[in-house]
């Protein structure tokens, strides 16, 4: 009967399929029986977590007893007992859920979050609990979400790196570059995370039109070892706006370098050949003819091909 009820619900609420005999002995020990009365299961429930520690053996068990009555305590209990018990059992979450694979580490994590919002919402809004949610909210690719949280923890005095990395982050994914620039700019005057924080505001000035300032940084962050196919690209497309077609060129088949074959990121290589594309018209379209000129445009015909060749994978 025990194994049935918690093999069911923790498939339920987290994706596990089998829980390990461990779980169920640390529930059999600690006396916990499954009752038909919610109120007697909850004051259960309570017992039980006081009896579990916290180890990696017992996270699951400790997870469990806390989750399975949760629904009750929610619409019967007050708003303290309710921030408490959520904090609680999203704390437990967030440390079992390290141990597990994804995609059962991802369903952890967001339950944690969802009762991590619960207790802050009964007033658990201290610091710690905004940098968790954000945090929480960033590692599930939520940035709408968490930027709000990160701003608030930095508001409560987590003017952190790491916060700033995540804020500039959130901000740039939403496409709010002005905002993301600001940060990444006091990320990259403290030293730390340098050569990511150059490769961000490149691109964000890149974004925002202004190649000459794009280009400066973009060449700092490679320098600096941040080196990929998309920088490479928007180096190229900066050199082409600044009317420096050589570097351009070669910039393109660099980046095609770093592209293999194989690759099946559609959304890039649309983006490639439309940046190649439009350098070879803007240089078609202001270098005079000659035979250097013709060389050049050969080299941008060189790279389409290959581009082109990539993408008939699709």
């Amino acid at each position: 009967m025990l194994e049935k009820v918690v093999n069911e619900f923790m498939q339920k609420e987290y994706g596990l399929s089998v829980i390990d005999s461990r779980t169920l002995e640390i529930l059999r020990i600690c006396d916990f029986t499954v009752d038909s009365r919610e109120e007697e299961q909850f004051n259960i429930c309570k017992k039980t977590e006081r009896k579990i520690f916290s180890g990696s053996d017992e996270l699951i068990a400790k997870v469990f007893v806390l989750a399975y009555p949760y629904d009750f305590i929610l619409h019967t209990q007050d708003d303290g007992t309710i921030k408490n018990w959520a904090a609680w059992l999203a704390g437990s979450e967030y440390r079992a859920g390290n141990a597990q694979p994804q995609p059962i580490k991802r369903r952890f994590l967001e339950k944690n979050v969802e009762h991590l919002v619960e207790s802050y919402k009964r007033g658990n809004n201290t610091k710690e609990i905004s940098i968790h949610i954000g945090g929480a909210y960033y590692k599930l690719g939520e940035y709408k979400e968490a930027l709000p949280f990160l701003l608030e923890a930095r508001s409560l005095g987590d003017d952190t790196t790491e916060n700033d990395v995540k804020i500039g982050t959130c901000c740039f994914r939403l496409k709010l570059y002005d905002d993301a620039l600001e940060y990444f700019l006091k990320v990259y005057k403290t030293g730390n995370n340098a050569k990511e924080a150059a490769g961000y505001i490149g691109n964000c000035y890149y974004s925002l039109g202004n190649h000459m300032k794009a280009l400066d940084y973009l060449l700092i962050a490679r320098k600096n070892g941040y080196d990929t196919k998309e920088t490479s690209v928007n180096i190229a497309d900066c050199y082409s706006k600044l009317s420096m077609f050589k570097e351009a060129a070669d910039e393109f088949e660099r980046a095609l370098g770093q592209t293999p074959q194989s690759c099946t990121n559609k959304g890039f290589l649309n983006l490639f050949e439309n940046s190649l594309k439009k350098a070879r018209q803007y240089a078609r379209k202001t270098l005079p003819e000659n035979e250097e000129t013709n060389k050049l445009l050969q080299e941008f015909m060189v790279v389409r091909d290959k581009l082109r060749h990539y993408r008939s994978a699709f």
